[in-house]
């Protein structure tokens, strides 16, 4: 960050006036792309979108400022020109300065009379030890103090802004690697602002250690021919520049190629493509059928799942089942199902539509697919109120028309009527309950006090989008819900990082001013103490809602039914079916399966298994729904969807 020598003739004030000018207005442009990027990645006007964006300007001006110090360590002739790596790393210091002060105004709560309570936890340790060093960096970085420290030890103590980065890294990797390790698994949109910057940092600190290779070799040369002069420390660091860049490249495009040119490399947990006529295990057979009508069996090459005695499996559409590698977050096929007459209309997020499946020869497989309309980011599901549709994408809520029933939405009629926060848990939900649209939005992040009351909640508004408000909290990611009889029934997924076991995943029940506990409550009423440090005279927990049922940790609950039909046996009829897409971070993984839970009791019970065996994933459930009296479960892993049927 220190200043170069002026050039000769150029008053010293002059200089430093130009210099704090360029800087500042520098700082107004980043502050404004940064302002643009947020939005871009679908953030709303806010003044927390205002302390971000100056978090954003302060980073990339302290890591512009290192940046033009290693290229003057390189190319001495610049040390008389590059006089701005001072100025940019005060602007950004004082950026950060501001950003912190954001913080107190924006979380008092937090960050000013209540940091006591929150002192020891990392994130704020580190972003006090890294506001620490640079305020150590502004106040030594004149020409008075290089004159007391000397220039050796002035130079060493500046050097300390490289281990802020690192802090800075390391902070913001604690607070959203769940967001960054979604976007890495699904390739669509901007990255997140954070992770931009930390890859920013990185890059800064890979040009320091090549300069302490290249150090190293310079004094190493010296030792063996003192009298020699050569520039091999300089080429040795280079070397190591050029290597950043190669592998920066290098993982670009493996990035580039397993997203969009599907050369993915097969890794574990893999979906094992089973073919026709495979019979890996015997199925069991289905009792004789009562009547001389065809009675449905389950399909041989769906053998590995197991069901209830009676019931059978086949697959009704394999549209997507292309995919051969299982991640983290969703896959590339089908999410959640809507049945609207004899056509299934279905969410497919990363190709950015909404689809229809059609059985045109009632064979029990569709043979009929298209499109009902496209190009939105990310659409989950679908709901209709007449010939009114409404499609949840990850930026909003659209509403469409299909007047003539073609299932493909009217031309000029697509508008989005109600805008969501994007990022986090991406997944929006929308159904149309009474006269009213619900809409359910997931949290930022793992666990945390959220900012926009549209997050992990759901919001009801008027069918045109307008007066929306919250209709219940607390709700981490409640990916799927639905109404039965004038009561709703919703998944919620619990938080990470808290072991095995713990906490619960829920199916609840979800009232009108309820909160269902999240951040600081879990399962049925349970403290997160491990998150909330505060100190209660009462329980924190004890007005908050608890579940109908509680699914095993890290499960995954995501889309939902009530069976509503006549075909099942009794003890099956009105009661809750859950699709578990099953754990990622959870050793020995588990899920993957649809389980039964008990309307009245909350009893859970599983209903179809067989995806996970030993260490391989056949598939991923997602959805189900109701369909001619049997239920359809979505595969975003495998592709398929399945028909389940009871056939005695």
């Amino acid at each position: 960050m220190e200043l170069g020598v002026a050039p000769v003739g150029i008053h010293a004030s002059g200089i430093k006036r130009r210099l704090w000018r360029n800087s500042c207005l520098a700082a107004g442009v980043v502050f404004v792309l940064s302002w643009l990027y947020q939005l871009g990645v679908g953030d709303t006007v806010s003044w927390f979108m205002f302390s971000k964006a100056l978090a954003s300007t302060a980073g990339v001006l302290i890591a512009a400022s290192f940046v033009l110090s290693g290229f003057c360590y390189y190319f001495d002739f610049l040390d008389t020109k590059l006089g701005y790596r001072k100025y940019l790393g005060l602007v950004g210091f004082y950026g950060a300065l501001a950003y912190s002060v954001s913080l107190v105004l924006l979380y008092p709560e937090r960050y000013s009379w209540g940091l006591w309570q929150y002192w020891n936890e990392p994130e704020v340790l580190l972003g006090l030890a890294a506001m620490a060093i640079l305020a150590g960096m502004a106040i030594i970085s004149n020409t008075k103090m290089m004159q007391v420290l000397g220039p050796a030890r002035w130079r060493q103590y500046l050097r300390l802004g490289y281990v802020a980065l690192v802090l800075f890294v390391i902070r913001a990797y604690l607070m959203e690697h769940e967001v960054w390790l979604a976007w890495l698994a699904q390739g669509t949109g901007l990255p997140p602002g954070r992770l931009v910057l930390s890859a920013i940092d990185l890059g800064v600190i890979g040009l320091r250690g090549s300069m302490i290779i290249s150090q190293f070799v310079r004094k190493r040369n010296q030792a063996q021919a003192p009298n020699q002069s050569s520039p091999h420390h300089l080429l040795g660091g280079r070397v190591v520049l050029w290597l950043i860049v190669v592998v920066a490249v290098v993982l670009a495009a493996g990035y580039y190629s397993y997203h969009y040119l599907s050369l993915r490399p097969v890794v574990p947990p893999a979906f094992v493509p089973v073919a026709p006529g495979e019979t890996a295990e015997t199925p069991e057979q289905p009792a004789e059928p009562s009547s001389s009508a065809p009675q449905p069996t389950s399909d041989p090459a769906l053998s590995f799942l197991k069901l209830p005695p009676g019931f059978v499996i086949t697959v009704f559409s394999d549209e997507w089942s292309s995919q051969r590698v299982s991640a983290p977050g969703p896959g590339t096929g089908p999410r959640l199902m809507t049945v609207r007459g004899e056509a299934v209309y279905l969410g497919v997020p990363r190709e950015g539509r909404i689809a229809v499946l059609r059985d045109t020869n009632a064979d029990g497989r569709a043979d009929l697919a298209t499109t009902f309309v496209s190009g939105l980011k990310r659409p989950h599901n679908i709901a209709f109120q007449g010939n009114t549709a409404f499609v949840a994408a990850e930026d909003g809520v659209w509403s469409m028309r299909d007047d003539n029933q073609d299932h493909v939405a009217d031309d000029g009629s697509v508008q989005r009527i109600v805008q969501l926060p994007t990022g986090g848990h991406w997944t929006r939900t929308v159904k149309v309950i009474g006269d009213k649209l619900y809409v359910a939005v997931g949290s930022s992040c793992n666990v945390c006090h959220e900012q926009d009351e549209r997050r992990a909640a759901i919001t009801r508004c008027e069918l045109d989008g307008s007066s929306c408000a919250t209709f219940a909290k607390g709700l981490r990611n409640t990916v799927d819900f639905v109404e039965y009889e004038g009561v709703i029934y919703g998944t919620d997924n619990g938080r990470d990082e808290l072991g095995n076991a713990i906490p619960p995943e829920e199916v609840n029940v979800i009232q009108e001013g309820g909160n269902y506990g999240w951040p600081i409550c879990y399962g049925d009423r349970v403290h997160d103490s491990d998150f909330d440090k505060n100190v209660y005279i009462r329980d924190p927990c004890a007005d908050s809602q608890a579940p109908l049922a509680k699914l095993p940790a890290h499960n995954a609950p995501l889309g939902l039914a009530v069976y509503t039909g006549s075909e099942f046996p009794s003890q099956y009829q009105g009661n809750v079916f859950v699709a578990a897409h099953g754990s990622w971070n959870r050793q020995p993984p588990d899920g993957y399966k649809v389980f039964m839970v008990n309307r009245q009791s909350g009893a859970v019970e599983d209903f179809v298994t067989g995806w996970f065996q030993g260490s391989t994933v056949r598939g991923r459930p997602v959805g189900v729904v109701n369909y001619q009296g049997g239920l359809l479960i979505s595969d975003d892993t495998a592709g398929f969807i399945y028909l389940v049927r009871y056939a005695p």
